[in-house]
């Protein structure tokens, strides 16, 4: 759907609302001319801001990208880069993960609770130098350490998401990078869609925001992908976890002639996806076209069985972060209660949002937490109750 058909869906609810253009820039706190340029589809939207207009419409946010007929499209707008969503309700609690988080940082940093975030200087912009710079603060081969270079960039987020086909998102609001991996994906899937994600906050392939699905890998392969973006950022991922000199000196160490079953060992050793490897190869002029070929025609189920009989890539499959808490969220949420920022219910509001609760981080609502939350609440607490 184009963005002005989702112009003319607003249209459509605020008639039938009666509610003016005026009133819908003062409910989701933007400027009456932005909101004539939506209407009109001269401005091209985020997913943020059509859940925001569909939030303050009270509607489904589908009825805003789709219209009123129950034809599925192709993809929300051409903001989204690559991707296909199909749970909103998980989009939705994504972004109010992000939107929690930034506010909380914002209350920390405004009552000096929280230190001055570390930021790491000097990184270049062009991909070659970047990846360079990140290698030489490493040692050897990256894996799974790409988790703690997401850390220092901005905000790594553990979320699960349910529909097989989304494996992460990447926001940027407010010069912070927000980094959301699905946590139900195997070890090698995280790995690579990170690497993927950190891309996307270096200038050769910035993006405001994009959801990341199964795409990402099965077209990992240059010749495959049409947009010039999203080939950066795979270029830079396949580079960053995979170094040509390493790839190199392991492929001759490994005694197997299967190359299938070497191709998996490799995998195995850099913890990301076999088809990465096999472009790899490719790339690193290790093997022939002919080969890469060969290679990418073999079915998951039949690497899974090899795997399994060889007993190779066990870390591969393996699915790590299934119980980890969303990043820094809950922290940033225990730490707003602990310092007197929220109250037991604006903990516990924050905490539904992933489906938690304070009790099971040892916070109970007892009779000194009521009168405590009593109390700001009468005295118009305007950093605990907005």
């Amino acid at each position: 759907m184009s963005v002005k058909d989702i112009g003319n869906n607003i249209l459509y609810y605020l008639k039938e609302q009666k509610k003016t253009q005026v009133d819908l820039a003062e409910g989701i706190g933007t400027s009456k001319q932005i909101i004539n340029k939506i209407v009109k589809g001269k401005k091209a939207l985020r997913v943020s801001e059509i859940s925001k207009i569909a939030n303050y419409l009270n509607v489904d946010i589908k009825l805003l990208i789709e219209g009123k007929n129950d034809e599925i499209k192709e993809s929300y707008q051409a903001a989204l880069l690559s991707g296909r969503v199909r749970k909103e309700d998980t989009v939705k609690r994504i972004i109010s993960v992000v939107e929690r988080l930034e506010d909380m940082q914002n209350s920390l940093i405004i009552n000096k609770v929280m230190e001055k975030k570390k930021s790491i200087e000097n990184y270049t912009d062009e991909l070659e130098l970047v990846v360079k710079y990140i290698k030489e603060s490493q040692y050897g081969i990256i894996k799974d350490d790409i988790f703690s270079i997401l850390k220092a960039r901005g905000y790594l987020i553990f979320f699960p998401m349910d529909e097989e086909d989304l494996y992460g998102m990447y926001l940027s609001k407010n010069g912070e990078n927000y980094y959301i991996i699905n946590s139900l994906l195997e070890r090698e899937k995280q790995v690579f869609i990170a690497a993927h994600e950190l891309a996307h906050s270096y200038k050769f392939a910035k993006v405001e925001e994009e959801m990341i699905t199964s795409r990402v890998i099965e077209k990992c392969v240059n010749a495959q992908c049409d947009n010039k973006i999203e080939s950066k950022a795979n270029e830079f991922a396949r580079k960053l976890l995979v170094d040509e000199e390493i790839l190199k000196k392991v492929y001759k160490d490994i005694d197997e002639n299967d190359e299938i079953l070497k191709t998996l060992m490799i995998s195995s050793k850099f913890l990301v996806p076999y088809k990465i490897i096999v472009e790899r190869l490719y790339e690193s002029k290790i093997i022939e076209l002919s080969d890469k070929n060969k290679l990418l025609k073999i079915e998951k189920d039949e690497l899974l069985q090899l795997a399994s009989t060889e007993e190779c890539c066990r870390l591969n499959y393996e699915k790590v972060n299934q119980n980890v808490e969303l990043g820094q969220y809950v922290k940033k949420a225990i730490e707003m209660y602990d310092n007197d920022l929220y109250t037991y219910n604006k903990l516990k509001q924050a905490l539904e949002i992933i489906e938690k609760k304070p009790e099971e981080y040892g916070i109970k609502e007892d009779e000194f937490n009521y009168y405590s939350e009593f109390s700001k609440q009468n005295k118009g607490d305007g950093i605990c109750e907005k």
